[in-house]
This record gives structure tokens, C-alpha cells and sequence, in this order.
């Protein structure tokens, strides 16, 4: 009997044993069978902490909270951890959300090793809150508030019409922009449907003029002009050759451009002229010479100029069209003789009307320039007109416009492409507007232009 007693008693107390120890195992205290180092830390925000929630180090539980009390206004966390962690006075703990919840644990971030170790009872000073979702709300609040403020904004701008704020007035701004829109195209729809008419029969005759026949007289054209710069090729080949047998010294020009007499006196002339003229042998001069192939009229019309440029900005521009249509001039005259004998009245009239064509024309223009626009304007084809150039890729494709003979406008429309220096292509239509014997002409041609500086080079080059 006492045996079985014995017995039971024995099984009761290693089960209270094993319930002990199960205990302490799920409770996870480091201060129960172990020791422990007893740390705190201040922060101005402890929502979310609450006692035994767990103290981890990256990731691994290694403590818990012991208690959260109020020290001078602040939320003072005593933490317990496991001995031997070797914590050092450089340690970080952060304070991190677990969920959407709210609620949030203490992590440890190891500091410098070589730093002093903290010792039980000492304080972590280094603090990071992570933001929660109370800190997210709060930013959401702000946001909505911010959407709020536009839109109620944008609803006394719309609806009340007030141009109090920026975007009232913005919006005020447009509506008046789309009222004055729309009393213009109003009061001008007759204007703005002939200009639409008028692109429309534009790209009409474009496309008649590059049609079939059109790439077939295009053809014609580009031979022409293929063929005049095979004969501009081989006059700069005898150019050449006569500038070689000058530099040389052959024939009288060659003699007198190589005898040392003669070119010291030419460079005293220059210095004379150079005190003389002052600052004007600093002007940028062109001479500037170029044909066109009248597609229409199977005729070349010719161009001769010298453009004279005091600065960067601003240029003149002198020259002599040579048009076979020409100008048209009519002259008329009318002679009266009364005869009075004696008893007889005799009177004779006389009527005399010419017709005459001018195929000489006059440009003066002055230029100036704004970025990559040139304005220019003055006389155009011995007529007062305007134009407009614009420049692109470095200046070696120009897109133009010209108005004159604002009696019958003319606008006329190229484009100049400058592949080489001193040498450009143009291309473009004439009489774009006009509806009489001047009806719209596509022309191709192509020219020369000279400057001073390209005559300086050749100076220097064949007669140094």
C-alpha cells in the first residue's frame, strides 16, 4: 500500500516538474533559467507596445518588453534580453509595425563591435520609429484634404465663375480665349473658307505638277540643270587653269601679280584704302548669282545680287532679275490740230497706244535676323514687298516666303539647300496667288554665292 502511495506521489511531482518546466519554455523569459541584462530606452510615441510583446534581433526573439511607464512626459520601455549579446552603446532599436493592425515590436540593431558594451540598467539612445499605419492615414488625411481644397477650387471656377485662384483664373482665361475664337472665325468664315479653298487648290496643282506628266517635265528639268553644272564645272576648271598660270607668273597679268615692286606698291594702295574706309572693309559682303527653270513657261529666269552685312543680325540686299515675262508697260498719246480758215473748222485727232515689255527688274531689301528667322522687306522685283526665311540644320536648308506687286499679288515659295560652300539648289513654285497669264510656276535652278572671306582665301592662296 505504501508502495503505490509512494509511487503516486513520485509520477505527481515530476509531472508538476515537466509542468514547470513546459511553462517557463512558452513564457520565454529570459530572466527564468537564464540571466538577463535589463535595458530602456525612451520614446515620445508607445501606442501600439504593450508589455511581454517580444524584443527581437534580426528576426530572432531574444527578449521582451518588462514594462512601459511615463518618466517627465515621456514613454519610458524597459526591455529584458538574453545575456551575451554583446549590445554596444552605438545599439539602434526601432520600433516596427507588425499588420495593418497597429500593433508593433521592438528590434534591435547591433552597433559598432568595437564600441563600449552596455551594461544592465543603461539607456539606448539611438532611436528609429518606422511609420505605422496611423502615420499613413495621417499623410492620407492630408492628401485628401489637399483634393479637397483643388476641387472645391475648381467648382467656384466653373460654377460661380470666380477668379479668385490660379486655377479660376486660368479657367477664366480660356473661356474668354474660346469666346473671342469663336468670334473670330465668326465674323472671318467667309476669309477662312477661301483659305481653305486656296490650300486646297494649292495641293490641286501640286499634285498635277507632280503627276505624270509633272515627274516627266521634272525629269527634263533636272537634266537641264545637270547639264548647266557640267558647263559650271568646266568653267571652274579654266578658272583654274588661268589662276594657275597667274600664280605662276605666266602671261602679263601672272608677271605683274609676282613681281615684288608691284605688290608692295598694290599693299601700300591697301593700307591707304584700309585708313581710308575705316571699319568698312570689315563688312560681310556676297556676291550672289542663280538661275531658275520655269517649269510652266519652259523658261530661265535669271539672278544677279550683292548682299552687304554690317553685322550678325541684319544685311542689305541689292540686285537685278532678269524675267523673260518682264514687267508689262503701256504708253498711249493722242495729238488734237484744229484748223480754222476763214469759214471752215477742221480738227484732226490723234491716237497712239504702245505695249512694252521690261524683262528688267530691280531688289533692294534690308534683312534682319531673330534666332533662325530672317524678315526682310523693301522693293522685290522693281514692286514693294515682304518675306520671310527659315533656317534649318545649320543654316544649309532655308525655307522662304516672298509677297509682292500687292496690285496682283505674288507669292512665291522655294526652299534653298547649300550641299557644298558657295554652292545651293533652290526650289519652290511662283505666282502662287495670281490667276492671269502669271499662274502658278514650279522652277528648280541652282546658283553661286561669293564671299569676301572666299576671296581672301583665293588671295591668299595663288598670290602670297
Amino acid at each position: 500500500m505504501r508502495s503505490t502511495e509512494l509511487k503516486v506521489g513520485l509520477f505527481a511531482l515530476i509531472a508538476l516538474a515537466v509542468v514547470a518546466v513546459m511553462n517557463v519554455k512558452l513564457s520565454k523569459n529570459p530572466s527564468v533559467l537564464g540571466a538577463s541584462t535589463d535595458l530602456y530606452f525612451l520614446v515620445d510615441d508607445a501606442s501600439g507596445l504593450i508589455s511581454n510583446t517580444a524584443v527581437k534581433v534580426a528576426g530572432v526573439k531574444v527578449g521582451i518588453i518588462k514594462s512601459i511607464s511615463l518618466d517627465k512626459g515621456r514613454a519610458k520601455i524597459e526591455i529584458l534580453v538574453q545575456s551575451g549579446l554583446d549590445l554596444t552603446k552605438s545599439a539602434k532599436v526601432e520600433i516596427v509595425s507588425n499588420g495593418i493592425l497597429g500593433d508593433r515590436y521592438i528590434s534591435i540593431i547591433g552597433g559598432d563591435p568595437t564600441d563600449e558594451l552596455l551594461q544592465s540598467g543603461d539607456e539606448i539612445k539611438n532611436i528609429v520609429v518606422s511609420g505605422s499605419l496611423g502615420d499613413v492615414m495621417s499623410e492620407v488625411s492630408k492628401v485628401a484634404t489637399a483634393l479637397q481644397e483643388v476641387a472645391s477650387a475648381i467648382k467656384s471656377a466653373t460654377v460661380d465663375g470666380t477668379d479668385a485662384t490660379p486655377i479660376g483664373r486660368i479657367i477664366v482665361n480660356i473661356e474668354r480665349l474660346t469666346e473671342d475664337l469663336a468670334q473670330i472665325t465668326a465674323d472671318n468664315k467667309d476669309k477662312v473658307n477661301n483659305v481653305i479653298d486656296g490650300v486646297e487648290e494649292l495641293t490641286e496643282t501640286l499634285k498635277i505638277a507632280f503627276g505624270e506628266q509633272g515627274r516627266d517635265e521634272f525629269k527634263q528639268a533636272w537634266g537641264n540643270v545637270t547639264q548647266s553644272m557640267g558647263k559650271l564645272d568646266r568653267s571652274l576648271a579654266n578658272i583654274e587653269e588661268v589662276t594657275g598660270k597667274m600664280a605662276d607668273g605666266e602671261g602679263t597679268i601672272g608677271r605683274l601679280l609676282n613681281d615684288e615692286e608691284t605688290v608692295n606698291g598694290i599693299n601700300k594702295a591697301v593700307d591707304n584704302l584700309n585708313r581710308v574706309l575705316g571699319g568698312a572693309l570689315s563688312l560681310q559682303t556676297t556676291f550672289d548669282y542663280h538661275s531658275e527653270y520655269m517649269m510652266d513657261r519652259s523658261d530661265i529666269q535669271s539672278f544677279v545680287g550683292l548682299q552687304i552685312q554690317p553685322g550678325l543680325d541684319r544685311y542689305y540686299y541689292l540686285g537685278v532679275v532678269m524675267d523673260p515675262l518682264g514687267v508689262t508697260k503701256e504708253t498711249s498719246s493722242r495729238t488734237s490740230t484744229t484748223t480754222t480758215p476763214p469759214g471752215t473748222n477742221v480738227v484732226t485727232e490723234t491716237e497712239r497706244s504702245n505695249t512694252n515689255k521690261d524683262s528688267i527688274k530691280f531688289t533692294a531689301l534690308f534683312a534682319k535676323n531673330f534666332y533662325d528667322f530672317t524678315f526682310k522687306g523693301g522693293l522685290i522685283q522693281s514692286s514693294g514687298g515682304f518675306g520671310v526665311d527659315y533656317h534649318l540644320y545649320r543654316q544649309k536648308v532655308s525655307l522662304s516666303a516672298e509677297m509682292f506687286d500687292f496690285d496682283d499679288p505674288n507669292l512665291r515659295m522655294f526652299a534653298t539647300w547649300r550641299p557644298y560652300r558657295g554652292i545651293y539648289v533652290v526650289g519652290g513654285g511662283d505666282s502662287i496667288l495670281q490667276r492671269d497669264e502669271r499662274d502658278f510656276n514650279p522652277f528648280i535652278g541652282g546658283g553661286l554665292s561669293i564671299t569676301n572671306d572666299d576671296i581672301n582665301i583665293f588671295a591668299t592662296q595663288f598670290f602670297r
